[in-house]
This record gives structure tokens, sequence and C-alpha cells, in this order.
């Protein structure tokens, strides 16, 4: 079992540890300042090199533990069905992962050997994967990176016109890829005069696979099967070529809100230590080989990092089918120890199953005394099981995600720290939050497990990190600020990358002469030495009283509604005050609208929801509920929104709001929405009522 006993660390904290003074600053070193940090060069540092990770893991448990696993197709999807998954994971162990990485990896080497692919105008040998998460991406992956190429992901969501910039920009001569993208990888070899070789992970059927050869010959391509250059390796194998800590691992494109990705190059020396610095302190030395449930997107350094980590630790990786609707029942069947989430999904789970305790009687009067006994012994000790309550009340609620949840990461946004300590209580397990991006790998900060102190924070600065604050004017942050200093997060620290790729503006704007990484959000560090994140430097603009909003706080401070699936945001220069376009969730607002207009709205009826959510009545209400979180939030009066759209279509990758890591792309959702904007602001200044329990006057 995973454990947080002092005894059972695989890499221990010094004791003891003192959870109210988590970081402090060095004395003599704001500028230019240096620290005693963990290194590459560290006598403790476990490996050098992400093959090597997997050398640990294998020195260090049997080879017979479960390492890589799905759930098998039974029946292939028709086109007007879905397809049949097996009802138990298939798992590949440690000892046929490493044999296959090593077969597939000398497989790649005869391309090279042969003169079939080569080397980019970087001298770099890059290779893409466009995948959904499957044990075949990480098996590539090792394969690559133990014979020191460099991978790059193609995201499965980004679609055709940026894998095409991608391929191009990175030089990409060998690409991987699923059945379903063959054809548009085909389909880019005039424009991607790069890229030689398309190797399908899935087997073709003869159909398929010689229209493929046909089209490919036709485009100067060489189409192959994953398993023909994994049967080439394994008859004429090659050593392994580990690379240095010092060279590139892979090239992680980061989707922009505007313009091309961002090409963030990564050294092994950098995902080691974002890796190693998150274990520290946090995983038992004796793995049991637990379960990792996979399904945030390998192609982000999120996912990828963290199951890296779990390989560190011996765990075994399950993955989801990619199929969002199963996800649920994906992890029933898995049941994970260890699950990494993303808020917008922790929201999810809490908005759906928190009201479900708002029950009176003796059943409701009890599950409240369960919450706050074990609230009060989290914030006393640390302990988030408790041996009376977790089996009279909150067993059950533990079953949505297998039962078995030990640790929960949460990271890539912002979330309460009220949500945080009910998922600890609720879940029973231990919830990590962190703070970092493709830049640092993933790993800039991170809570502590049995940190008894209150969630909200991000963590005190990761062992590989040191921090400083930059004092922000414009938005009156400052590092001399009392009684805590606040400023934009600057970090750097081996996990930190060194350059974008082909891109020297850009790199010379993010990192600074003293190699300090300026992420553009802004921090306070609290009493105890931990970052809070309170605001963004990007994405603020000023009203006309000179008062400037930080659009992604006040969007923030608004996700702990369940009514809300998603908000946009929006701020005129011109105009004193902030609109939002809103999308409600259609299972909640459905009941909500009928309380309102006194009219049955059902949840499937699109036609009656669109009808709700142009009601008058519906709008003054959805906005009246909005006024009373963010008082309660703490929002000042300027960053309250004053109007709102309420939409009931979702901002999505397809209709292309959304990026690839799901974040808003703020100029074309205000493309999209200007009719609505205009129209809220020519309404005039809004006149609020005055009681925070009232509705809004439009």
């Amino acid at each position: 079992m995973l454990t947080t006993d002092e005894k059972d660390i695989m890499f221990p904290w010094p004791k003891p540890v003192d959870f109210s003074k988590q970081s402090f600053e060095v004395p003599g070193t704001r500028r230019p300042g240096q620290t005693e940090l963990a290194t590459i060069d560290s006598p403790l540092t476990p490996y050098k090199t992400i093959p090597g990770i997997l050398d640990y893991a294998l020195s260090h448990n049997p080879g017979t533990y479960r390492f890589l696993g799905n759930l098998p197709i039974l029946k292939p999807a028709t086109l007007t069905t879905p397809p049949v998954y097996a009802t138990e994971y298939s798992w590949l162990t440690y000892a046929e992962g490493d044999r296959r990485r090593r077969d597939l990896g000398a497989g790649i080497e005869h391309l090279y050997e042969q003169g079939v692919v080569g080397r980019n105008d970087e001298g770099l040998e890059t290779a893409g994967i466009w995948s959904v998460n499957r044990p075949e991406w990480q098996l590539i992956d090792y394969a690559l990176l133990s014979f020191s190429r460099v991978s790059v992901s193609l995201y499965d969501t980004l679609g055709k016109d940026a894998s095409e910039y991608i391929i191009n920009h990175a030089g990409i001569q060998l690409a991987f890829t699923t059945a379903n993208h063959v054809k548009d990888l085909l389909a880019l070899g005039g424009q991607c005069p790069a890229l030689k070789v398309v190797v399908s992970i899935d087997d073709l059927d003869p159909i398929a696979w010689g229209m493929y050869q046909a089209w490919g010959k036709e485009k100067g391509l060489k189409v192959m099967l994953l398993s023909e250059l994994e049967k080439l390796g394994r008859e004429s194998p090659r050593a392994m070529r580990y690379p240095q800590p010092t060279d590139v691992a892979t090239i992680s494109y980061t989707s922009g809100t505007t313009g091309n990705p961002k090409g963030v190059v990564l050294s092994h020396k950098n995902l080691v230590m974002a890796i190693y610095s998150h274990a520290i302190g946090n995983f038992s030395r004796a793995s049991n080989n637990e379960v990792m449930f996979s399904y945030l997107p390998l192609a982000h350094i999120y996912g990828r990092t963290h199951e890296q980590i779990a390989i560190t630790m011996g765990m075994a990786i399950g993955y989801s089918s990619g199929d969002t609707l199963r996800l649920l029942e994906e992890c029933r069947l898995c049941q994970p120890h260890f699950f990494i989430a993303v808020p917008r999904v922790l929201n999810r789970i809490y908005n759906a199953v928190n009201p479900l305790f708002n029950v009176g009687g003796l059943k409701g009067a009890m599950i409240q005394h369960a919450l706050s006994t074990k609230l009060h012994n989290l914030h006393t000790t640390g302990a988030v099981t408790h041996a009376v309550w977790d089996r009279l009340v909150f067993n059950k609620v533990r079953q949505l995600l297998g039962g078995r949840i030990q640790v929960m990461a949460s990271g890539a946004a912002p979330i309460s720290g009220e949500v945080l300590d009910w998922f600890k209580v609720v879940f029973c397990c231990e919830v990590m939050q962190g703070y970092g991006m493709t830049e640092n790998c993933a790993s800039g900060s991170h809570v502590y497990t049995s940190d008894p102190l209150p969630g909200g924070p991000v963590g005190p600065p990761s062992p590989a990190n040191e921090v400083k604050l930059v004092d922000v004017p414009a938005m009156k942050y400052f590092s001399t600020d009392k009684p805590c200093p606040r400023g934009e997060v600057c970090m750097r620290g081996d996990n930190c990358f060194s350059r974008y790729y082909k891109d020297e503006k850009i790199t010379r704007e993010t990192i600074d002469d003293e190699g300090w990484l300026h992420t553009g959000d802004v921090a306070l560090m609290d009493e105890t030495g931990r970052l809070v994140i309170i605001d963004r430097v990007k994405n603020i603009m000023k009203l006309s009283q000179g008062e400037y909003v930080a659009l992604e706080k006040v969007e923030s401070a608004y996700s702990t509604i369940a009514l809300l699936a998603q908000i946009f945001v929006y701020g005129e220069g011109t105009q004193d005050y902030v609109v939002a376009v809103v999308v409600p969730d259609p299972v909640q607002f459905a009941p909500f609208a009928s309380r309102i207009t006194g009219k049955a709205v059902d949840e499937k009826d699109a036609d009656a929801l669109d009808a709700a959510a142009k009601d008058p009545s519906v709008i003054e209400a959805v906005l009246a509920l909005m006024i009373q979180t963010a008082q309660k939030e703490g929002l000042k009066g300027f960053e309250i929104v004053k109007r709102i759209h309420i939409s009931m279509e979702p901002f999505t990758i397809e209709n292309g709001l959304l990026t690839s890591t799901l974040k808003l792309k703020r100029k074309d959702a205000y493309a999209r929405y200007k009719k609505e904007i205009d129209g809220l602001y020519a309404l005039g200044t809004p006149v609020l009522a005055a009681s925070p329990s009232s509705k809004a006057r439009l």
C-alpha cells in the first residue's frame, strides 16, 4: 500500500518535517541569488535519464509486476455501434515492456542505419507520436529515448493544421500513429517534405493496408506496421545507446491561445529532476505494484511526468480507452490507487456528489457529523482516514473511482481549497495539488502528504527549484507586501527548460539573463512557505476607471457553481464593469430553469433549454447566483460580472474555442460572441440590488 509513514518513504525528507516552515528565504540571495538545490549531479539522484527510470524500476521490483495495461476491444466499432470492450484489463509485465522497447528501438535503429530516415536541420533525430494514451505510446517513447532519439507529440486533439506545423517545424521524418490517423499523415505528404516513414501502431486489414501502401508510394512515403518494425528489431537486435543527461529528450509543443504552438525543448535532465522532485517525501519504498489510471493526454507534460513517477515506484499504468463517457466505468474496472486529475474533472465530481450529502433527518445529521469530524482531524493531524466514518459513510462514494484511491494529484488550473479538503475526507486519500507548466516539466511546486494545513496553496517550491517573486506594479503586487510577499513567480533549477525550439525571441522574453523562468503567474508566499497562485500577469485588462481585472482569476471564482459548466469573462476598456458568456450544465440547468419559469424543462430537449437560456427571469436568477458566489469568494466590486449571456453550446476544441489543453481561446471566443457581448454593453451600466441574496436587476 502507498503510505506516508516516514520509515516507508522511498526518498524520505530529513526529519523532522515541520509543516509550519516549508520554505525560507536564503540570506543574501535576493540578487543575483542562489540556493542549494537537488540537481542532476546530487549523489542521491537515482537516475540520470528517462531510460534509466525503467532500469531503476526493473532493478527494484520483480519483472513479473504489471507494467502497462488496457481494455481489449472485443468488437470493433461500426458506423452505427461503438466498440465493445472487455471487462478486465490486459497487462504487459515490466520484463515484457523492457524486451519490447529493446526490439522496437532496434527496429527503428535499422531505419536510420539504412538511411531511410535521418537527422533534421539541427542534427536531432526527431520522431512523432500521434495517438491517444495506450501502452504503445509509452513503449514507442522508451524505444526512441533509449537510442538517444527525440520524441515529439502530435496531439490527437490538435488537428491537421497544427500537426502539419509541428512536423515541419521539428523536421520529423518518422511518425507513429493509430489506424485512424494514417490517412491524415499520408494526406500531409506533399505539405511535409521532411516526412519519410509513417508507422501504424495498429495492424490494418488487407484492404486498408494495400490502399495505404499505394497511397504512400504515390506520396513518396514508406508505410509500415509497428509489429513489422518490432519483428525487424527482434530478429536483428542492436545495443541501446543511452543519451547524456543534457541531451534533448523531447520537444513538447504547447498549444497557445493565439498563433502556432511553441516547441519547449526539454532535456533528460529537466525531466528526471522534475520526476525525482515529485517523488521525494511522498511515495512508499516498497511498491506492491499499485495501479495508476491514465487518461490525461500523454502529449502534455503533466500526464507524461506523472506516468514516469508511477514507473519509478514500480506501479502498473492502466490506460483509458479515450472515450470520456466511459471514464468512471473504466476507472472502476481499473481500481487505481493513484489518480491524476485536473480541476475540471474534480469539480464535476464534487458538484455531482456533494449535493447528495445535503439530506435531512438522522442520515443527514450523521453525514454532516462525519464530514466535520474528518475535516477537524485533517486540519489537526493531517489524517485523511477514519476507522468508523470511512466504512459507514464514505465507502460508497469511494467506489466511484474504483474504491482503492490513496493519492490524487491535481494541477493545470486553480481549484478551491474547500474542494480539495472535501476530496481528502470523502475519498479518504491524499490530494497533492501542484503548480507547473511545460517549461518546468509540470513541477514548480506541490503540497506534501500529511500536510494538515487547509487546502488551496500549491505547496513549497520543489527540491529542484528556487523561486523568487517579482513586483508587478501595474497590478499593485510587491515582493515587500506584508504579511505575505506577492509578485510574479520566477523559477530556475535543473527541471526548467533552456529554450523554445527555433524561437530565440520568445526564449529571451521568457528566460532572463540570470536564468530565471518568468511564468506569468502571480503568487503570494504564505507564512508557512507555500505558494498561493492569486493572479495572472497575462490576460489582465484595465477598466475605464483605471482598475485592472485578471480575467482568469474572475473565472476561477465562479468554478464551484455546479450550475455552470464553462464561463468566458470579458472586459472592455471603455466600460467600468465586466460581462460574461456562461454555458450551463444541462443536467443542473433543466431543473433550475423549471423552478424559475414554472415550466417543465427536459435536460435532453435542446429547444426547451435554448428557450430557457433566453428567458429574462432565468438570466436574472443565474446572475444573482453568480453575484452571491463572487461576494463569497471575495471578488472586488469591479471584478464581479454584471451582465451575462447564456449559451447552451459548450466551448470545445472542435468549435475552435478551446486549445488542446482545454484552455479558453479568448480572441476566438470574443469573435464568436461579439454580437452578444456588444448587446450586453449596449444595455448600459446595470444597477444591482443591495442585498447579496437578491437578484440582479437587468
